[in-house]
């Protein structure tokens, strides 16, 4: 379980590494994988969609989002496992994590108001499409 009482504390967010990788290090990095590995389903799913369609347009938010965080959160853990100054710092990554909430927010706004609408636009278009020379 992550110990979230540690947020508050100076020497947590910006300390340095000095035993190596901690439990929340692990979590984090692990977390990355998740998002790395989700990024790959969500392009898979990008791919089996039409080339016009807005579901391929929404997997590919998502793909672009939890890729480009998933390598960053990575590149963190890398960086905090070779003790790299001010890199390595669990604010940064607690920063990261942060701009992945916004962006995956903005993503599922779209997802939830403006998808739905292209999507039956893009339906109603391919029927005339079909039916029409």
């Amino acid at each position: 379980m992550f110990d979230f009482t540690k947020l508050w504390d100076l020497q947590y967010l910006f300390g340095a590494n000095l035993a190596g990788m901690s439990r929340s290090d692990l979590i984090f990095f692990w977390i990355a994988v998740a998002m790395a590995a989700a990024a790959l389903i969500s392009k898979a799913a990008a791919i089996r969609a039409s080339a016009d369609s807005p579901k391929r347009y929404l997997f590919h938010k998502y793909f672009h989002s939890l890729l480009t965080m998933g390598i960053l959160v990575l590149l963190w853990a890398g960086a905090r496992y070779q003790n790299i100054p001010w890199v390595q710092t669990h604010i940064v990554a607690l920063v990261l994590f942060l701009i992945t909430l916004v962006w995956l927010g903005f993503v599922v706004f779209y997802h939830r108001k403006d998808y739905r609408r292209h999507l039956s636009e893009w339906k109603e278009g391919k029927t005339k499409k079909k039916y029409l020379p």
